[in-house]
């Protein structure tokens, strides 16, 4: 019997299911086109018909022939795509999907996909079709354009345990998204592992949404070791959202700026998780162009030779960041947080704590040279309230917080043992400078 079976299956909750559609399962690990696409038989041409010779192209491109959302299931084991080419038809190169499709991996033993033999991208979702990922590695894929191993082009994507690894483009090095969106469902993760590109080494989005749902529920999807001259994890622009609750962003390099996350308009929302070990020339761990939420996150031993060791806010939209924690973070100025406003930047921290964070002049700043051990705070109006402040240091001044031409109002927060170790003692706490405001109300030194 050819590999086939037709009836009702169920799907993601955001993919609605056909009146009709067809289920392929492939346990044959070759590279084979199918030998009749349409005729809804996953057969590989050089197989016969009683060798269950259901290759993945094959179901691929039976998929495409099939109107309705097909399935199809993968047996355990590492799929080598080697049929080079450059049709979009998925005969030949990366696998083109065109219409609504689930690609399941088996829940009994790792499924991956790898496009290091093809020295291509792994899957190209070509059009605003339901796709679904479950339970997949794609790996070593590669592009001289955008998606090294996932490209979607308007797609609605929906992952569970989807992990993209050793992928390389010029843009989005393991998946690059334009239009369309990407949801993680809620309790499964989405992992990025060493992808590189100029842009977004592991995710570049271009007008998508990206969301991990299950907010405190949601499982604890990881952004490792990936690089890019700007935004070494998640590159975004034109994006409407970016919503990542328990996820962690963990060794990430950009050689401008935004170690982890470098985005431009829309919103970050960031709920749990945590920051750690992410450089970047300006903002080690977050370069924010756009309005930024951060709830209960850690940021960790980020650094920036410039500005914002962790986060670096450029924007006329706001920051509001509760209940996170700033620890051993360096900057050449901000060793935490460098916010700096045109017009309007709006910035309210609250119940967050900031220690041992550092602002070292010798790292060469463009902006407030070694001030600022936690905070530096530029042309913004600035509320900090319910926080803590320990033993932050900067070379030049202010060793919790500088100020300058903006507005700085804090509240009900404890600073203690914050230094300056080359500027004048006095400024060992706060230091505001040029036409800078502040108020203080029941704050304790």
């Amino acid at each position: 019997m050819r590999a086939l079976s037709i009836g009702f299956v169920s799907f993601f909750s955001l993919i609605a299911p056909a009146a009709l559609a067809r289920t392929f399962s492939v346990a044959n690990y070759s590279d084979q086109v199918d030998d009749n696409p349409g005729d809804g038989i996953c057969h590989a041409a050089s197989g016969s018909a009683s060798s269950g010779y259901c290759t993945l192209r094959a179901a691929i491109m039976e998929a495409n022939a099939s109107p309705g959302v097909d399935t199809i299931n993968l047996a355990g084991g590492n799929y080598v795509l080697t049929l080079s080419g450059t049709d979009n038809t998925a005969k030949t190169g990366d696998l083109d999907i065109t219409e609504a499709v689930n690609i399941y991996g088996s829940t009994l033993s790792a499924v991956s996909i790898s496009g290091s033999t093809l020295r291509d991208r792994i899957l190209d979702i070509r059009g605003p079709h339901n796709v679904g990922l479950r339970d997949l590695t794609l790996k070593g894929g590669s592009s001289e354009a955008e998606g090294g191993c996932l490209y979607n082009n308007g797609g609605t994507l929906t992952v569970r345990n989807l992990t993209i690894q050793d992928c390389y483009g010029t843009e989005g090095g393991g998946l690059y998204s334009v239009g369309g969106s990407i949801t993680v469902d809620a309790p499964y993760t989405i992992h990025f592992l060493r992808n590189g590109a100029l842009i977004g080494g592991g995710m570049r989005l271009d007008g998508s949404t990206f969301r991990i749902d299950g907010g405190t529920a949601a499982g604890t999807s990881t952004f490792e070791d990936n690089i890019a001259w700007a935004g070494g994890a998640i590159n975004a622009q034109r994006t409407i959202s970016l919503t990542i609750p328990n996820a962690r962003f963990l060794r990430n390099v950009a050689t401008t700026s935004g170690g982890a996350i470098h985005y431009r308009t829309g919103t970050l929302s960031l709920s749990g998780g945590s920051f750690e070990s992410n450089q970047a020339y300006r903002g080690g761990a977050i370069d924010a162009g756009g309005t930024l939420n951060v709830q209960a996150t850690t940021f960790t031993s980020n650094y920036a030779e410039d500005v914002g060791g962790a986060v670096y806010v450029d924007t006329d939209d706001s920051a509001t960041i509760r209940n996170a924690t700033f620890d051993a973070n360096t900057g050449g100025s901000g060793g935490a947080i460098f916010a700096y406003g045109f017009q309007n930047l709006v910035v309210a921290i609250t119940g967050s704590t900031f220690r041992q964070n550092v602002a070292v002049e010798s790292l060469g700043a463009s902006i407030g040279f070694g001030a600022g051990g936690a905070i530096s705070n530029y042309n913004a109006n600035m509320t900090v309230s319910d926080s803590v402040f320990e033993a932050n240091s900067a070379t030049d001044s202010g060793g919790a917080m500088y100020c300058s031409y903006s507005q700085l109002t804090v509240v009900r927060s404890l600073f203690d043992g914050n230094t300056v170790s080359d500027g004048d003692a006095q400024y060992n706490t706060i230091r505001s400078s040029d036409s800078c405001t502040t108020s203080f109300t029941g704050v304790r030194f």
